[in-house]
């Protein structure tokens, strides 16, 4: 039970707003979803951000969470092949949340989270090193719940986009045995989940020694980024769970520098994207397409941007069509 205790003193639904500008596609954007420091009843916990650069090239990082408190705002200048630490303040009141790290090259991001009786204990009662995610469409953890092994699995979510977000769990077999929905309406609502699995499901009663596997994606077809992990407890041990990153075809807002259909053509037929529908500015098209093949159009010299769509999709309206005009016919009618 302690590693419950444990887990349930760093992680609660948190209320801040961001704010910061969307990185573009190609750009390095991990997110740590679940860290803490401080004490609370029987526990306190440390955290030490791990950054490496393992470019022989300098790299410009950028460090923020959604909780101030936690770790300030910082812009650090690594040389290549250095190794950073940031170690979050010792205040004594527990402060949990999110840190995002984003860098205009590849790093090595990760955070131990050491648990001790007190502050100031020489004793360590849990020690976990937890690995950086990457903003994904969708995401699938294995789930225990008083196992032999397991006593329950903790599920951590950074929520970057506004909309709607559905967890899925299934049993080993592959059923489904739970379905809810968590909407982030406007830019005040909570942007960090952290909580148990039972307690997610709260309407369904776990069985013993249950296992399956948790999906967590997009409640539509939206390319609602987030980033998620799962830390799993039993007694006075945490271990950080692995999360698998699925390349889920999501939605993007394409802008071309031309409003003709033959280079949008062209591109969809060397991509192999779906949709193209128009959006209401003439040069820009509406696609479905998975992560990397957003990041590869990104770099083609006939595209202006490519960035996940945020309203209403036409793709949802324009089943079947394949060119601008037809789609507008569509619409008229």
């Amino acid at each position: 039970m302690r590693g419950n205790r444990l887990f349930q003193a760093i992680c609660a639904f948190m209320l801040f707003a961001p704010g910061f500008a969307q990185n573009r596609l190609n750009d390095f954007d991990v997110v740590l979803p679940q860290v803490a420091r401080g004490s609370e009843g029987a526990a306190a916990v440390e955290t030490t951000i791990i950054i490496v650069n393992p470019n022989p090239e300098s790299a410009t990082v950028r460090v923020t969470s959604g909780n101030p408190s936690l770790v300030p705002s910082l812009t650090l200048e690594m040389a290549g092949f250095e190794r950073r630490e940031v170690k979050m303040s010792e205040d004594q009141v527990l402060a949990k949340g999110w840190v995002r790290v984003r860098a205009g090259r590849p790093l090595s991001v990760s955070a131990v989270m050491v648990t001790r009786e007190n502050q100031g204990a020489e004793e360590v009662i849990s020690q976990a090193t937890v690995l950086a995610e990457p903003l994904a469409a969708a995401v699938v953890v294995p789930v225990f719940y008083r196992s032999e092994a397991i006593e329950n699995t903790g599920i951590a979510a950074f929520f970057r986009e506004l909309g709607p977000y559905r967890f899925q769990l299934f049993d080993a077999a592959g059923a489904l045995v739970a379905e809810i929905s968590r909407l982030r309406e406007t830019i005040d609502a909570p942007d960090h989940l952290a909580v148990f699995v039972n307690e997610l499901f709260e309407q369904l009663e776990l069985p013993e020694d249950f296992a399956g596997w948790l999906r967590l994606c997009g409640d539509d077809s939206q390319a609602r980024a987030f980033a998620a992990m799962a830390l799993y407890t039993n007694g006075a041990r945490i271990v950080n769970a692995q999360s698998t990153v699925l390349d889920a075809p999501a939605v993007y807002n394409l802008t071309l520098d031309s409003e003709d259909d033959a280079p949008f053509e062209e591109l969809r037929y060397q991509y192999g994207f779906a949709g193209g529908y128009p959006s209401w500015v003439p040069n820009v098209r509406q696609i479905a397409a998975s992560d990397e093949v957003a990041k590869a159009l990104e770099r083609d010299p006939r595209v202006v941007s490519v960035e996940p769509s945020t309203g209403a999709s036409s793709l949802l309206n324009c089943t079947g069509k394949r060119t601008r005009q037809e789609c507008l016919a569509e619409k008229r009618e």
